[in-house]
C-alpha cells in the first residue's frame, strides 16, 4: 500500500506529464479524481444529466488549462474548483423556495 506522500508524488508526476501533453497521464488523473468531481457537482445539482454536463465541462477545461497550473500538488483542489465553477447557475439547487 502506498503512503500519502507516495500518492501525492505520483500525482505531481502525472500532472507534469499531462501538462507536457501526455494524454494517458491526463486520463489517469481524471480516473483518480472522478469521484471527487462527482461529489462536487452532485452536491450542487438536482439531476444526473446536469452533473454529467458539469463534469464533462470541467474535464475539457482542465485538459485545455492544465499547463497553467503553477503548483501540481494542488491539482485536486484545482479540479474541484473547475467543477464547481462550471456548474450552470440556472441548474444549481434552489434551497430557498
Amino acid at each position: 500500500m502506498k503512503t500519502q506522500k507516495e500518492v501525492i508524488l505520483e500525482m505531481i508526476q502525472l500532472v507534469k506529464k499531462a501538462a507536457a501533453g501526455d494524454a494517458d497521464a491526463f486520463l489517469e488523473l481524471m480516473e483518480n479524481n472522478s469521484s471527487a468531481m462527482y461529489k462536487v457537482a452532485r452536491g450542487m445539482l438536482n439531476n444526473d444529466e446536469d452533473v454529467a454536463d458539469a463534469i464533462q465541462s470541467a474535464i475539457l477545461a482542465c485538459f485545455e488549462k492544465i499547463h497553467t497550473l503553477k503548483k501540481p500538488e494542488y491539482f485536486r483542489t484545482w479540479i474541484r474548483a473547475w467543477t464547481q465553477f462550471l456548474v450552470p447557475e440556472k441548474s444549481i439547487r434552489k434551497f430557498c423556495t
